[in-house]
């Protein structure tokens, strides 16, 4: 492990130097750290690799170059400053724009560790309770001096409190070193390259060193063999001010009251339900159920035996069940039981480490994949010219249609050109289909005739997105289309917290619909004529989904929403659009119906049954509804007159 260590610190400090990429360093670093080791081995390996950075004088040159790439992520109020809250919220979440790896981690640690020295580093009176660019520069170039000076206080030591050495420069051996003396020894030629080269730094610092033991008030000329020891004693690597960070954990859990899908969430679940999994088998069958998590979130052991951690990481054992139990690939896993095992959550939590891998973050179109229940998804990431990672940006899960797939639907919805017009970014997820990728369907209501969970797929994509890319999380949309669309129904219920505005084509609720805790701002378009996916609904089919009526779809989101305000206007003579909203709260349903349209993409000239979709452009309209809705709008400060409901035609 010595020579593992050694490489993976040189990686680090090559990565502080010019031309060095620290972000890129780090996540290698924390990823080779965590390849194939238990989480304690892993944790072990990373306190070693950072103390030795700290011994060695570079967690300030780290700290320096990591800050400084991303300073305007820890510069969480935008200030143009660092604060203690902002560090202690960040390393309470291990989460901001970008994910925290384990070194980064250890980087903010260091940083909260050592505050103050940092941030009076430069001494910028007025501002010393934060910490600035300047401060970091200052604080890295005075560590590297102290560092640089500390080696040389060692070797002096090393090499003149030999007492033959001493004796070549103490001519007239009265204990002491004058001026003349260091002077004659330089010019004679008689001393090594590297003797006369800690020799002249003594010289040159002469009056510092002489004054450490201040014997016999000879310390303003001459330097005594205890000077030189004090010299080194005083300037020793344990005399610094500087304190080595916490030891950092790849497996904690964020201590802050709403963890709302912190992917990291996970780490300390894991870790906490390995311990205590054979406990909370409650009839000793094998397996943790649901039931038996909530007598034990019943029990008195409850408020007593647990602190607030690990209360947490049995709720995310609850709320995660289903997916934890699909990572192990037990194929027969939703006939035989409802709870999990040990290996479930092993699995689990090498799933997640595999989804910590880097998203690329320059513009263009990106192919990737995650593992979720221990299948591979992948998905593709369209990221706008404009994108700098500068400013948060809106971000729209788009699903394809029955059959379908990313590329195709980017293809002819045009949706990228908008994106890159108006700066957003497109997530284009793949269904993973019941016939390998050649039919893709996606899994609506979590059919347990799957092994894929297209919530728990969605929550996972939507984590690793926001902590990669810089996002504004008040602007998560979902779209779909067909297929696509009816998950997009599913989604802004399950999501309602989380998703800004939805919007479907031609793609009718699901039965078996969850309840929406908060509403959704949602837009539906739909063909009078289509064939594929009828207005009216589908009580039974072979091939596709059931599906509910474009107007029993419209009813759950009124009544959910508490629309209490109806206005209708033709948008053309064939396109008509219904608007529902609540006068209060601001949340609204829109439903545009194209009069004798069939199952395509309005705009587009795609058609699917024959009966070409006309009369608007399904992109445009679609931006035009989302981009006005944001989850940190003001409530309308006026009403519209009330008008009577009126059901779809």
């Amino acid at each position: 492990m010595k020579n593992e260590t050694d490489h993976l610190v040189q990686q680090l400090e090559n990565s502080a130097k010019p031309g060095g990429d620290v972000n890129r360093a780090s996540q290698e670093v924390s990823s080779a750290i965590a390849q194939g080791r238990d989480p304690q081995v892993a944790n072990k390996m990373l306190t070693e690799v950072t103390n030795e950075l700290f011994n060695r004088g570079q967690m300030p040159a780290m700290a320096n170059a990591f800050a400084t790439s991303n300073f305007g992520n820890l510069d969480l109020d935008g200030d143009g400053s660092i604060s203690g809250s902002e560090l202690q919220k960040i390393d309470e979440q291990r989460l901001f724009n970008r994910s925290l790896s384990a070194v980064d981690h250890q980087l903010v640690k260091y940083m909260r560790t050592n505050f103050n020295e940092i941030a009076r580093a430069k001494n910028d009176w007025g501002i010393d309770s934060k910490i600035t660019p300047a401060d970091l520069i200052s604080h890295d170039a005075a560590s590297s001096a102290q560092m640089k000076k500390s080696g040389m206080a060692h070797s002096i030591d090393a090499v003149f409190g030999k007492p033959e050495i001493f004796g070549k420069i103490d001519k007239n051996k009265n204990g002491y070193f004058s001026d003349k003396e260091m002077k004659t020894a330089l010019d004679s030629g008689s001393l090594t390259a590297r003797e006369k080269e800690l020799l002249q730094y003594v010289r040159t610092n002469r009056s510092e060193i002489a004054k450490v033991s201040n014997d016999e008030k000879l310390w303003e000329s001459n330097i005594s063999a205890r000077d030189i020891s004090g010299f080194a004693a005083k300037n020793g690597l344990n005399n610094f001010q500087l304190k080595p960070p916490a030891a950092a954990n790849f497996y904690s859990l964020a201590a802050v009251d709403k963890l709302n899908g912190n992917k990291f969430v996970c780490d300390m679940m894991v870790d906490f339900g390995k311990s205590n999994l054979k406990s909370f088998d409650l009839d000793d069958n094998g397996y943790v159920t649901r039931p038996e998590l909530k007598r034990i979130s019943e029990s008195e052991r409850w408020g007593k035996g647990f602190d607030i951690n690990e209360r947490k990481a049995i709720d995310e054992i609850d709320k995660s069940l289903e997916q934890i139990q699909r990572s192990h690939k037990d194929e027969l896993w939703y006939k035989d039981r409802k709870g999990v095992t040990e290996k479930d959550l092993v699995s689990y939590a090498q799933d997640q480490l595999l989804n910590r891998a880097d998203l690329p973050t320059k513009p263009g179109d990106h192919s990737l994949s995650l593992t979720i229940g221990g299948v591979k998804r992948d998905f593709q990431v369209h990221i706008p010219p404009g994108y700098d990672g500068s400013k948060p940006v809106p971000a729209l899960y788009f699903y394809h249609y029955f059959t379908g797939n990313s590329s195709e639907l980017a293809n002819y919805t045009g949706m990228n050109d908008i994106a890159d017009r108006e700066n957003f970014i497109i997530v284009y997820p793949n269904a993973e289909g019941w016939v390998g990728d050649k039919v893709r369907q996606w899994n609506l209501n979590n059919n347990p005739g799957y092994r894929v969970d297209e919530v728990a797929f969605s929550q996972t994509l939507m984590n690793t997105v926001e902590s990669k890319l810089n996002i504004d999380k008040n602007r998560t949309y979902v779209a779909g289309y067909s297929n696509g669309g009816m998950l997009a129904h599913e989604l802004a219920a399950r999501f309602s917290d989380r998703i800004a505005a939805m919007a479907s084509v031609s793609g009718c609720q699901n039965p078996g619909q969850p309840a929406s805790v908060e509403g959704c701002n949602v837009l539906l378009i739909h063909g009078t004529a289509d064939r594929l996916v009828p207005v009216e609904g589908r009580a039974f089919t072979p091939l596709f989904p059931r599906m509910k009526s474009l107007e029993a779809g419209s009813d759950y989101w009124r009544t959910t929403n508490g629309a209490d305000r109806h206005s209708s206007e033709a948008v053309t003579k064939d396109v008509t659009r219904d608007t529902y909203t609540n006068s209060k709260t601001g949340k609204e349903l829109s439903v545009m119906t194209l009069k004798g349209s069939g199952h395509g993409w309005p705009g587009s000239g795609h058609s699917v049954d024959g009966n070409p979709s006309a009369g608007v452009n399904a992109s445009e309209e679609i931006w035009k509804f989302l981009s006005k809705h944001s989850r940190d709008a003001k409530p309308p400060g006026s009403a519209k007159p009330i008008e009577p409901m009126m059901a779809q035609k």
